[in-house]
């Protein structure tokens, strides 16, 4: 259920229809969506025409929400009107440049009224902000909570688990709802392979997952995570030559999943100049348990170079959290001149700053040409979540032909000092195989 389902079966019980009482709670319909519209006026017309507002079931019914009874909806009407807002506010100014950037590109070149334009969002903005609920009772649940989560960490259960051992392990169960995780590398180092790798194993758990892909189109991608769910060669397919593994059997493969009416992974790919407002909207509209934006940098292409990071990575951390917890996995940068594994660190993060105080964790990235001819690739992690047992730095094999990642096990690797240690980059446990 997303954000505005709820608000308006919790608005119908509470004011026994009357819709024009959401101005009690600082709520314009403008604010909601097209679907909340649509609702709100199904209940004007029940209302009118029999005395009486909707039942939630029938409004449910007619709307063909789910139907999750309302005494299990913990939200209260302030609390959903809060986020309401919350996720309104973060568009309002970023509507408005665009409405006067395509009014001056229109041939009107009136600076003074594109300045107008953006000056009456920032009018609005500021109305909504005084709306809002800006405290709330650290004591509320206070026991509950606590009891729930130290369980929770206690079990080891609290998490997520990916693709990777090592960080499963380290992170008490995996990756946390509400956490905002980063995986940073210098160009060409597999950076969208690890992502994939992800949504790969995140969407078998059976997670709602939802890949921002700002490089690659949907053909590339259909291509790539097609290698990683049918065990094909991806080098053989990208020739036409897919040897050992026939052409019948994967194109089978492929035609029975198709017909199985699997499960949605959702894309918003490159060709649809992807945009924050496109992105909130489709998390509203998909509610994904999982969030995955690989190249995170090129998110930020209306900004200044210099403020593509620094305005786009709050807003990842914002998604985490947008109407209920989520998980964001993303992968960014490091600077090119970042050559060696001595610096990977949060120094060299490009647009450092702003991953390195948004991201609840990161991760580095590492190839270098010695490790490069037995395909090995580094992972460390320079940003720790509180509650890590430790700070995992493994490394894995990459077979650059089936594209497939496999952690090496201490025992049997082969590397000697491959990380010293150096309090200067961050939480980098040092390690000698």
């Amino acid at each position: 259920m997303n954000v505005d389902q709820v608000f308006v079966r919790l608005l119908n019980r509470e004011t026994q229809g009357a819709t024009w009482k959401m101005s009690a709670y600082g709520i314009d319909s403008k604010m909601l969506s097209t679907e909340a519209r649509d609702a709100l006026n199904f209940i004007d017309s029940y209302k009118e025409l029999n005395g009486r507002p909707p039942s939630d079931e029938i409004l449910c019914f007619e709307q063909k929400w789910p139907s999750k009874p309302l005494a299990e909806l913990s939200e209260d009407l302030a609390y959903v009107s809060h986020n309401i807002k919350r996720r309104q506010a973060g568009r309002i100014v970023a509507r408005a440049i665009k409405e006067a950037e395509e009014m001056l590109e229109s041939g009107r070149d009136d600076i003074f009224e594109a300045a107008e334009i953006i000056k009456a969002a920032s009018d609005n903005l500021r109305g909504i902000s005084k709306s809002r609920q800006i405290a709330v009772n650290l004591f509320d649940g206070y026991y509950d909570t606590l009891v729930e989560r130290y369980a929770s960490y206690k079990d080891g259960v609290a998490g997520i688990p990916g693709p990777f051992a090592p960080i499963n392990e380290a992170t008490n169960g995996g990756y946390k709802l509400g956490e905002a995780v980063c995986f940073v590398a210098r160009p060409s180092i597999g950076k969208t392979w690890t992502l994939l790798l992800h949504a790969k194993e995140l969407y078998r758990q059976g997670y709602n997952v939802l890949l921002l892909s700002p490089e690659l189109d949907r053909e590339q991608l259909k291509e790539r995570f097609s290698t990683m769910q049918f065990g094909h060669s991806y080098v053989g397919f990208v020739q036409g030559n897919l040897g050992h593994f026939t052409e019948d059997a994967f194109f089978d493969k492929v035609r029975a999943h198709e017909q199985s009416r699997a499960r949605p992974l959702w894309v918003i790919e490159q060709s649809m100049r992807i945009e924050q407002s496109m992105v909130e909207d489709a998390v509203e509209q998909f509610d994904p348990d999982i969030i995955l934006i690989d190249s995170l940098y090129l998110l930020g292409k209306g900004y200044k170079r210099s403020d593509q990071i620094e305005n786009v990575s709050p807003w990842v951390k914002s998604l985490s959290n947008l109407g209920r917890k989520r998980l964001a996995i993303c992968t960014s940068q490091m600077n090119r001149s970042a050559t060696t594994f001595e610096q990977m660190g949060p120094s060299n993060i490009y647009g450092s700053d702003a991953v390195y105080q948004d991201f609840d964790t990161i991760y580095g990235q590492w190839q270098d040409p010695d490790m490069y001819r037995d395909r090995l690739m580094g992972y460390l992690q320079f940003k720790v979540r509180s509650g890590s047992k430790s700070n995992p730095t493994f490394f894995t094999r990459f077979d650059i032909d089936a594209m497939d990642f496999s952690v090496i096990d201490e025992s049997s690797a082969v590397i000697e000092d491959a990380v010293p240690a150096d309090p200067e980059k961050g939480s980098i446990t040092s390690f000698e195989w």
